[in-house]
């Protein structure tokens, strides 16, 4: 369950809207969303299921500009979202790598810009 107190890891300030209303949708078990958000590939397993958009005309690499181009989501534990594009980390309108425990807390991001990280919070050392 989403902690809406949570937001002090990094909500709340617009460019996470988003992101938050994806986690949302993750977290509610209700994954078909992401295959009718037209997702190339998705695998559902015990604990959870992973979605993802490639790029047929570039061999499938991931690839989405309107959404992460891959989501992990792990029941009780955590979801990941992965922002390429051709096949590379990228986003200019933040964090291309968003981590979140199974409470909904911001445990990581990173920042890379055409495959070239760029910064990092909550890594480890």
């Amino acid at each position: 369950m989403i902690d809406s107190a949570s937001d002090s890891a990094g909500f709340g300030h617009g460019e996470d809207t988003y992101l938050r209303s994806l986690l949302e949708q993750a977290v509610s078990g209700e994954p078909g969303w992401q295959v009718d958000a037209g997702a190339t590939a998705f695998l559902e397993f015990d604990t959870g299921w992973i979605a993802a958009w490639g790029d047929p005309e570039q061999g499938g690499l991931l690839h989405r500009t309107d959404g992460p181009a891959a989501i992990d989501f792990r029941e009780g534990e955590s979801v990941t979202f992965q922002f390429r594009e051709h096949g590379v980390l990228h986003r200019v309108d933040g964090p291309a790598v968003v981590h979140y425990d199974a409470h909904g807390t911001v445990q990581h991001k990173e920042w890379w810009r055409e495959g070239e990280f760029m910064a990092g919070t909550g890594m480890a050392a």
